[in-house]
């Protein structure tokens, strides 16, 4: 199973669109998230030649503008698309209304199909800035093991993982994605590197809002196991 970055910070040249948010795309299929803005997306969608029109579903981790920033263009460009939503998290938005027609909305149960071997956790309760920020990832069954795609992980990303082993009981090959470290403490980190490990996580590919701290301390103890991604890698896993 295939997954490509198309947003984040680190970028390999100017020919790629740099910007704060997250977005992945998994299997030629599922669109992870939008980024900050549509621009960019679709920038760094046209450098990798990605066609839009292939694309069968957009999931939006959660109501946070740097995931689901560009999801007005994508939308202009695909507007036939299955889209799926946490229902708590977007109840009171209005991103909903200010989109085009077009797109099916789907609210996840949890741990629903969204493509073959492809699970949106449904939401997960989190928070931000002491509010409500209930967030989905997406967990990919792979012959390696199970990969965890991550937006931001506001639910914290050991309650993430471990809702994940208590579905499904499978070896975690690889978390990938924002693990929302950026600030924490060191003793704070080490005590979720040691979680990982524990839990028999093989790889680990943190990005967006994880923080310098963490990446560095994750690279020191996953070393060669540990994934530093930029915008226009393209991986199998």
């Amino acid at each position: 199973m295939n997954i490509k970055l198309l947003v984040d910070k680190k970028v390999p040249s100017r020919e790629y669109a740099s910007g704060w948010g997250f977005s992945a795309f998994i299997n030629g299929r599922v669109l992870f998230d939008t980024g900050c803005d549509g621009k960019r997306l679709l920038k760094n969608m046209a450098k990798m030649e990605i066609d839009i029109e292939r694309i069968e579903s957009v999931v939006i981790s959660h109501n946070h503008w740097d995931h689901w920033g560009g999801l007005k263009d994508f939308l202009r460009q695909h507007p036939g698309i299955q889209m799926w939503l946490g229902r708590d998290g977007f109840e009171k938005s209005r991103i909903r209304q200010s989109l085009p027609p077009g797109p099916v909305t789907h609210y996840p149960g949890r741990f629903s199909a969204v493509a073959d071997n492809i699970y949106s956790t449904g939401e997960i309760e989190g928070r931000y800035l002491f509010k409500k920020m209930p967030e989905q990832s997406l967990v990919l069954k792979t012959a390696n093991g199970l990969t965890v795609v991550t937006g931001c992980a506001h639910p914290g990303i050991i309650k993430i993982l471990e809702t994940v082993r208590e579905q499904f009981k499978e070896k975690i090959y690889l978390v990938l994605g924002g693990f929302h470290l950026f600030g924490k403490r060191r003793k704070t980190i080490r005590a979720i590197i040691s979680r990982f490990q524990e839990l028999g996580v093989e790889k680990a590919a943190p990005c967006h809002c994880s923080g310098k701290t963490a990446l560095a301390m994750f690279h020191e103890a996953f070393g060669h196991n540990f994934i530093e991604l930029k915008v226009g890698d393209s991986f199998e896993v």
